[in-house]
């Protein structure tokens, strides 16, 4: 039986197979290569298209803007360049030509203090290869006129709060026109010479009353923690006042506040003199309860004085106090001091006998058990006569030169 292989009509079926799909193979590639070519095609003439069209828009947006250039309408020229897309820098022609148009625009918006419009031109121009030298510099200028404008609107709102008497709200805005036109210095494109003189004529008058104002509210600070008998804080309230009064005194030396808070700070100090060493009690170096516990026991438990100098131009100073267990040998000495408010003191001292309880000069308020108490008179060298006191300090040592007891009290000066 013959094979199916080897009958003629199979034979011419393969032959016939393999011409078609040779034939298709063959057909579909020059088809590709057709509908590629004709995609290429495409794309190039709608490239061409496009080109045209923005060469179009190209030069009717020139046109419009050398236009507006001509009548100096450079607002309306920079509306039309945002319009406006870059060439590209293969079209050499029209980016040469896109490029100087960005640049006059952009001048002309900042010769016309469009600062805004002109930074924009610039930084356009700055993003485009190789104009960045050009495009900075124009740029720090825009930046500098900015800075300018800026330190007018503060120097004006600080001129119409100065007008209103709002000093320290003045004295801020001054200050920060200070530093914009030291930002207009350092970028070396406008002179602030005239500002600043402008500036000057109001920031120190400004200066002066906020220091004033700095001043009144230390004192009174100063004067509400003396109520509240909160001495050392009003003393530092006192000294930040002082520095105050000294910083306005350095502008205006002669000014009526000037001397008006010296007078207010003169007079807390002089309460201060008085008020600080009569809050501090009695020192003692033993603790009364000690008494009959310890030996060689000593307690100042009161004090006489009186500053007022007598018809014999002397003063009393006495004290009360207790000893116990004290050896015959034993002694203390008594030292006091003798202020003057012009600031010249005297000093003496005297040796106190401990059995001095039956001396004739004895306090006769020293009534209670075992309290001894004695009284010096001090008389006053001729040159000190009538001179107010200001304070007596009293100070009591043992025989060793340790001190044992001490005191401190303040008197007002007399009113003339």
């Amino acid at each position: 039986m013959t094979s199916i292989f080897e009958k003629p009509w199979f034979k011419w079926a393969v032959v016939g197979t393999s011409g078609f799909l040779l034939f298709a193979i063959t057909g579909t590639f020059f088809l590709k290569r057709y509908l590629d070519y004709r995609q290429v095609k495409i794309l190039e003439e709608n490239r061409k298209k496009a080109l045209e069209e923005y060469e179009d828009q190209f030069r009717s947006t020139m046109t419009r803007i050398y236009q507006n250039k001509r009548l100096g309408h450079f607002l309306a020229a920079h509306k039309n360049l945002e319009s406006l897309p870059p060439p590209s820098r293969a079209d050499r022609l029209l980016f040469q030509e896109y490029t100087e148009v960005v640049q006059q625009v952009g001048q002309g918006l900042l010769e016309n203090n469009m600062l805004k419009e002109s930074e924009s031109e610039f930084r356009t121009l700055r993003e485009l290869e190789g104009q960045v030298s050009s495009a900075n510099d124009a740029l720090g200028k825009i930046e500098s006129k900015k800075r300018l404008d800026n330190a007018h609107l503060l120097f004006t709102e600080g001129e119409r709060l100065f007008k209103e008497e709002r000093y320290r709200d003045a004295y801020n805005e001054l200050n920060k026109a200070v530093l914009e036109l030291e930002s207009v210095d350092l970028l070396h494109f406008d002179s602030t010479k005239d500002d600043r003189e402008r500036i000057k004529k109001i920031i120190i008058p400004s200066k002066f009353y906020t220091y004033l104002d700095d001043a009144k509210n230390r004192i009174g600070a100063a004067e509400r923690l003396f109520k509240m008998r909160q001495f050392k804080d009003g003393e530092h309230e006192m000294s930040i006042a002082s520095s105050f009064v000294g910083r306005a005194a350095f502008i205006r030396p002669e000014a009526r506040e000037i001397k008006d808070l010296r007078q207010q700070l003169f007079n807390l100090d002089a309460e201060l003199g008085y008020e600080l060493p009569n809050s501090v009690p009695i020192w003692n170096h033993a603790v009364r309860d000690e008494a009959g516990k310890v030996p060689r026991f000593f307690f100042m438990t009161g004090y006489q004085i009186d500053p007022k100098m007598d018809a014999s131009s002397s003063i009393k100073i006495g004290m009360q106090y207790i000893v116990d267990d004290i050896r015959k040998e034993d002694f203390y000495v008594v030292r006091y001091r003798i202020y003057f408010f012009n600031g010249e003191s005297i000093f003496n001292g005297q040796y106190l006998q401990v059995n001095s309880s039956s001396d004739p000069t004895e306090l006769e308020t020293a009534k209670a058990e075992k309290i001894e108490s004695i009284l010096y008179e001090q008389e006053i060298p001729e040159r000190f006569r009538k001179m107010p006191i200001q304070r007596i300090e009293i100070k009591v040592f043992n025989d060793q030169d340790v001190m044992v007891s001490q005191v401190t009290r303040a008197f007002r000066k007399p009113t003339s």
